[in-house]
């Protein structure tokens, strides 16, 4: 059954493709990809989301970095001091962006509760369980806000294409 359908996909998605529109929605990192097939007429890609998405996002996630960090006891120096590095250009360029005031909130006490764990001098593995349930409490509500915004700059851009 799999082989009889794996040989006949090919003629039905051509078949498709010939005869209707297809949108084809790819989701990765970045934010996804969104492609229109018409018939008899080159693939469209959509524009991509917008940059702030991805940062938003990084922002939440480098709270869970931050956990992963904190427990491995053979941890990098120099990949540590990158991250830092990392975290300081975040805070420097945050203006950059245009957030509204919520937002540049959330993002601004994520980066100096990351900056803050970073620069506690502690043995590489060496957090403790207390250390880092405080941590998380105390980003826990911000990474909410980033991940609401980040999800709406995303959904809101698709619904966007999808309407144009």
């Amino acid at each position: 059954m799999s082989r009889i359908y794996a040989d006949a996909r090919p003629g039905h998605s051509e078949n498709l493709l010939a005869r209707f529109p297809v949108v084809l929605a790819l989701f990765n990192g970045a934010g996804g990809r969104m492609l229109l097939y018409r018939p008899g007429l080159p693939a469209e890609e959509a524009p991509p989301v917008p940059a702030v998405y991805q940062y938003l996002k990084a922002l939440a996630h480098s709270t869970v970095a931050m956990h992963e960090i904190a427990l491995r006891a053979d941890a990098d120096p120099a990949a540590l001091a990158g991250f830092a590095d990392t975290v300081e250009q975040g805070l420097t360029t945050l203006p950059d962006l245009v957030l509204d005031p919520q937002t540049a909130r959330a993002a601004t006490a994520v980066l100096v509760a990351v900056r803050a764990f970073l620069s506690t001098p502690r043995t590489p593995g060496s957090a403790t369980t207390e250390e880092l349930e405080d941590f998380g409490r105390s980003c826990a509500p911000h990474v909410v806000v980033l991940m609401e915004k980040a999800a709406a700059v995303q959904v809101n851009h698709w619904m966007s294409v999808l309407d144009q």
